[in-house]
């Protein structure tokens, strides 16, 4: 089931749960997701800016 079912409106009381991911999921959650939310909310990338989620997952692999 989708994080976001029904594509509902995200917003600040949005919430990723441990229970939400898979055990791989969870690692790379917790090795870069602080990074990715910090430089978004300094403007340094879009929200939808996946690449550093991206390559940690891909590391995990």
């Amino acid at each position: 089931m989708p994080l976001n079912e029904g594509n509902k409106k995200i917003t600040e009381e949005t919430k990723i749960m441990a229970s939400d991911l898979t055990e791989e999921g969870l690692l790379v959650m917790n090795a870069v997701y602080r990074k990715w939310m910090d430089k978004v909310v300094d403007g340094k990338i879009t929200p939808d800016d996946y690449k550093l989620l991206d390559k940690a997952l891909k590391k995990k692999a």
